[in-house]
């Protein structure tokens, strides 16, 4: 188990509340655009959390944006400039005036 569902959910979660906690089984037509990035060595939560909800987000047909870096740890922030996942703001910037165009 992901240190992150260890944390959330507890050692012995059953399937009810993964489900109520999964943003991914909440995905609806009414779900706003989303903006994923995550960093392929997080040691918190795995990267497959984001493919999930990007899936969710294309079987809804929502707008959906995914960036995965090689390097940026777990919680980045606006990262480290010697590090892929530095590029994020630029590239969240991007797609916010895309947004923004398409509206």
């Amino acid at each position: 188990m992901p240190i992150s569902s260890l944390k959330l959910l507890g050692p012995s979660p059953d399937a009810a509340l993964i489900a109520r906690r999964s943003p991914a089984e909440h995905v609806t037509a009414a779900t706003p655009p989303i903006f994923l990035a995550h960093a392929l060595d997080d040691p918190a939560v795995p990267a497959e959390n984001s493919v999930i909800m990007m899936r969710a987000m294309q079987a809804a047909k929502r707008p959906v944006e995914a960036h995965f870096f090689q390097r940026g740890g777990h919680g980045f922030g606006t990262g480290e400039p010697d590090l892929p996942a530095s590029a994020w703001p630029d590239l969240f910037l991007r797609w916010i005036a895309d947004r923004v165009a398409a509206a």
